[in-house]
């Protein structure tokens, strides 16, 4: 070869090199659907994202991108209940919110909680481990004591070994050695039976435990309030400043910052009451681990401070808020919702909460698809269903309630599949569904048991594709299904005592990097909610079904009536004489007669249409002929008077006649009516007379024509 074809060769393949480096560097980045990433940047993650509809692995997710129904109404449904098993030797603790999950990682989901029988302020000990399908003990994990106050359990496959490991505070209760009072202590299955895997080395401060991958590496974390653990390994990573609060031992990690917030602010960020810290975890020196102080918010009166807290978007602006339950001076709470930005509260409510000011942990949802959440809160004796119509809290209804101890939280959720929320409630006395739209109980069944701030969960907990309820009363743990038609189908776990349904995968693993809930259109906005694919119904519907008529040269507008619970868009066609294309109400001025078609999409893809029809006419006295004399002689010529129309003009009219003296002489309410000069049967004299001829447009315009009217013979 000769040198110079072959380099001539080698530019030919370095250009082209180039030419496809820079169209593929010029492609839109695209969503790969199994690497727990957000690839294409759009806030969606795996098969949350609508690209991976037909993705087979989201085929069998919780979340299926594909399971959509567009509809334009809701139906109500009947909900008909029955207790399907109850637990067997009355030893399982009314303190206890079961989790359910698959603890021995032989594919089928348990249910464990508290052993134990309500006898008073006593100490009880040791975990069991419930068969989902009948309620039989499968076995029972020895443990240390637990206190009358219960302990609350989170569990969750973190070593990725197919079988989740459950987490728990060892209470201070004297029966146990000083040496492991106080500290957390996690328990796996070995292949036969269970054993403590770790306890930590260090006492922790009481709270809710729960699960996150706080830096995002794979290594899931354990936190209660401001205390953060290696859940592999129990080693504290760092306990936060004691100043503030700490969420009074439920707080949330999420990313609720942007990352330009503030030096450490890339990634997530623990909630707590009125505080946000942003979290600093060294892999390689956990010395320096910390939390930063991002932002918080006061209040001149003091009432808006540390307590029980949620996240969702209260405000709509697309990020998240703080929802919080602060108690006050022992007989009241504040509910607060502060911007997690800002240093703002949004609006707060004072609620009567008897017992040391304590109420439930919030319940959130938009329950009645107006784009704007509802709040619901159990305390002193009631439940309460708030909105937050235009940034503040109304209250929607109150239920009352046997409940001392102010604090059972109310999971919501929709049974049947129908479109209306129902809200699960126990009491010290009765356990409830309750139509979460008005407050009515749509069932009730005695379920005597003292109550803390444990409440029911809702899962498939035999994998029939069906819902179940589990709920705690004293001494027994009862399964509750549909007594007819099957609930919706629903996932098959409830992982902790905060759980959300992004924050935990289907098979027990905790996502690496978590999908925001108020991204995929607020669908997975709230708390206390878990989910069902059959029920992502769209809801869209249009009524313009218009058919007018107008003066040439008249506006009209054009305001549809939209129902739906996502975003959506308007497309306006023709758009001749139209003041907007694209607007939720358009004002149109045609020229001729015309029609005009709407198209609603929503986010979901549905679409709905609408129509409206206009019709010109110019009306007016031009469109009418009336005589101002008549000839009654019987000569065959002019000898009625009447009034002659156009098309444009509406035959229901009125015609009066009067003599010069205001007598009505001749009276019609219809234009098509003649008068042949007699009154009363006799023959009227030749005279002026006054005329009235009073008549309506088509578009509705009425108009009334005075006159004069000369009668000759």
């Amino acid at each position: 070869m000769k040198r110079g074809v072959f380099i001539l060769i080698v530019f030919v393949f370095i250009a082209n090199t180039w030419l496809a480096s820079d169209l593929y560097a010029s492609l839109p980045p695209v969503e790969i659907c199994d690497n727990g990433l957000d690839d294409d940047g759009d806030g969606l993650i795996d098969c949350y994202d609508p690209d991976c509809c037909g993705f087979n692995e989201c085929d069998y997710a919780y979340y299926d991108p594909c399971a959509l129904e567009c509809v334009e109404a809701f139906t109500p449904k009947s909900i008909s209940v029955t207790r399907e098993w109850t637990s067997s030797d009355d030893n399982w603790h009314p303190y206890n919110t079961p989790i359910v999950m698959d603890f021995d990682g032989d594919g089928e989901t348990e249910i464990i909680g508290n052993k134990g029988t309500w006898q008073g302020l006593i100490e009880y000990k040791n975990l069991l481990i419930l068969d989902s399908y009948d309620g039989s003990i499968k076995a029972e994990i020895e443990t240390p004591w637990f206190r009358h106050v219960g302990s609350t359990l989170c569990a969750g496959d973190v070593d990725l070994d197919g079988a989740s490991e459950i987490f728990f505070r060892i209470s201070g209760a004297f029966r146990n050695d000083e040496s492991i009072r106080g500290k957390m202590v996690c328990y796996e299955f070995n292949g036969n039976f269970y054993e403590q895997k770790w306890i930590s080395s260090e006492v922790v401060a009481n709270g809710v435990p729960s699960l996150s991958d706080v830096d995002e590496n794979g290594i899931p974390e354990l936190i209660l309030g401001k205390t953060i653990l290696n859940s592999l390994t129990g080693e504290i990573l760092l306990t936060g400043p004691e100043d503030g609060g700490d969420g009074n031992g439920i707080s949330i990690v999420a990313d609720v910052l942007p990352d330009e917030y503030c030096g450490y602010c890339k990634g997530q960020e623990l909630v707590v009451g009125n505080q946000v810290y942003a979290i600093y975890l060294d892999e390689n020196n956990s010395a320096d681990n910390r939390l930063i102080l991002a932002n918080q918010v006061f209040s001149g009166s003091g009432n808006q401070g540390d307590g029980f807290t949620v996240l969702a978007d209260m405000d709509l602006d697309g990020d998240l808020d703080a929802v919080v339950n602060s108690a006050n001076d022992g007989t009241t709470t504040t509910l607060y919702v502060w911007d997690l930005q800002q240093p703002i509260i949004i609006d707060h409510i004072t609620i009567s909460a008897t017992t040391q000011g304590h109420a439930s942990i919030p319940a959130i949802r938009d329950i009645d698809y107006d784009g704007i959440p509802e709040v619901v809160i159990s305390s002193s004796n009631s439940l309460q269903l708030f909105s937050f119509k235009n940034e503040f809290f109304e209250t929607e209804w109150q239920l009352n309630t046997s409940d001392w101890s102010s604090r059972s939280g109310s999971p919501l959720f929709d049974l049947n599949g129908d479109g209306f929320f129902e809200l699960l409630h126990r009491d010290q006395e009765v356990f409830r569904i309750i139509n979460a739209t008005d407050g009515t109980v749509l069932f009730a069944d005695s379920c005597q048991s003292n109550n803390l701030f444990e409440y029911p969960v809702i899962v498939d907990i035999d994998e029939d594709g069906a819902a179940e309820i589990l709920c705690s009363c004293e001494n027994e743990l009862r399964s509750y299904g549909s007594a007819n038609m099957p609930w919706v189908s629903t996932r098959y776990i409830w992982n902790q005592y905060t759980y959300r349904y992004t924050n935990v995968n289907d098979d027990g693993t905790i996502p690496s990097l978590t999908q925001l809930p108020q991204i995929p259109d607020n669908r997975f906005n709230g708390s206390l909610l878990q989910y069902s694919n059959e029920f992502e119904k769209s809801l869209l519907s249009v009524d313009l079904n218009l058919d007018t008529t107008i003066q040439v040269g008249q506006s009209v507008l054009l305001n549809p009536v939209v129902q739906a619970n996502d975003p959506v868009r308007f497309s306006w066609s023709p758009i001749d004489f139209l003041d907007c294309d694209n607007c939720s109400s358009v004002m149109v001025t045609p020229a001729e007669n015309q029609e005009y078609n709407l198209i609603v999409t929503n986010t979901d893809g549905c679409t709905a249409t609408g129509t409206a029809k206009i019709q010109l006419v110019n009306c007016g006295a031009s469109e009418l002929a009336i005589p101002n004399a008549f000839t009654p002689d019987n000569d065959g010529h002019n000898d009625v008077f009447e009034v002659y129309l156009k098309p444009t003009i509406n035959p229901k009219g009125f015609i009066r006649i009067f003599n010069r003296w205001g007598k009505i002489v001749f009276s019609a309410n219809n234009l098509d009516a003649t008068w042949d000069g007699s009154v009363n049967g006799k023959l009227a004299a030749s005279d002026l007379y006054l005329l009235q001829v009073g008549f309506t447009c088509d578009d509705g315009i009425q108009e009334v024509i005075n006159g004069e009217l000369y009668l000759l013979r």
